[in-house]
């Protein structure tokens, strides 16, 4: 079966951490926990967009920036934008445990 929001399993698995508020900001839905901001998620120019707060794991994502720069940018920290097409969807889902991990501490 062909994957029509590709951002629907990343929006689900943001969900399913503790403490975690979803919301839309813009056109996007928006993640938070403990009141701060960690997921922006939705459609952008006909491909998808993801804005995930990173800290600890700049390092990384600015080696995939470099790596890839049509698929990912490093912006001003901790905010890294990953854009994609639901033909790349895993490997911007397999970012986000690390994200939320990196971002509000729970493993």
């Amino acid at each position: 079966m062909a994957v029509t929001d590709p951002t629907q399993v990343i929006r689900e698995k943001a969900s399913e951490y503790p403490g975690v508020d979803e919301g839309t900001a813009c056109t996007q839905s928006s993640f938070k926990s403990s009141g701060k901001s960690f997921l922006f998620i939705g459609m952008q120019g006909g491909r998808y967009k993801a804005m995930f707060k990173l800290r600890k794991s700049i390092p990384q994502a600015t080696k995939l920036a470099e790596s890839d720069p049509d698929l990912y940018q490093v912006g001003k920290p901790p905010w890294v934008t990953a854009r994609f097409t639901a033909a790349v969807v895993q490997r911007v889902g397999s970012l986000f445990r690390t994200v939320f991990v990196d971002t509000i501490g729970v493993d």
